[in-house]
Order: structure tokens, then sequence, then C-alpha cells
């Protein structure tokens, strides 16, 4: 699954998320987050188990495996660029 296509009005490019939210979000745009997190999660897992049972097996795809694993840690990522944007840092 390409990140853009369920991003909606965020768009993905390389490691960034690029957000055009002014200072404030609605209720709309937080839930919208929170299940775009929650896709991106979802996918992050079913890589992860699917690296493990790949390195699990004695057929090694070593290219293969580090390409899962590339996009894993892209995943995770975005998972944390939209965490911020969504829990913004409070400065007292």
């Amino acid at each position: 699954m390409f990140f853009h296509q369920f991003l909606g009005k965020y768009s993905y490019s390389g490691n960034l998320v690029y957000c055009n939210v002014g200072k404030t979000m609605n209720e709309i745009e937080k839930n919208h987050l929170i299940k775009i997190i929650s896709r991106l999660s979802q996918e992050h897992r079913d890589l992860k188990m699917t690296i493990k049972s790949m390195l699990q097996t004695d057929q090694h795809q070593d290219v293969q495996i580090q390409k899962l694993i590339n996009r894993r840690d892209q995943i995770k990522q975005v998972i944390l660029t939209l965490n911020d944007k969504l829990i913004p840092d409070i400065i007292a």
C-alpha cells in the first residue's frame, strides 16, 4: 500500500510528511490522522511478521528482506511524524 493512497491532504515525501494544517486541527482532521496512523501501524505489524517469517525459513532472500526492512523503517518514521503532528509539543 502506498502512503499517498490514504494520506488525503497530507503528502508523503521521503521521510517527511507535509501537512497543510495551521496551528490547530479540528476533530475531523484529528480523526483522519488517527485513521492514517492506525493503517500505517497495521502495515508496520504486517511487515514485521513477514520479515520474521522470511528470516525463519531456510531460503533467505537478502535483497527482498532488506527492502521490506527499509519500508518498515520508513513507515515507522511516518508514524512518528504523524504522532508529533497529532500531539504537539507544549513548551512550558
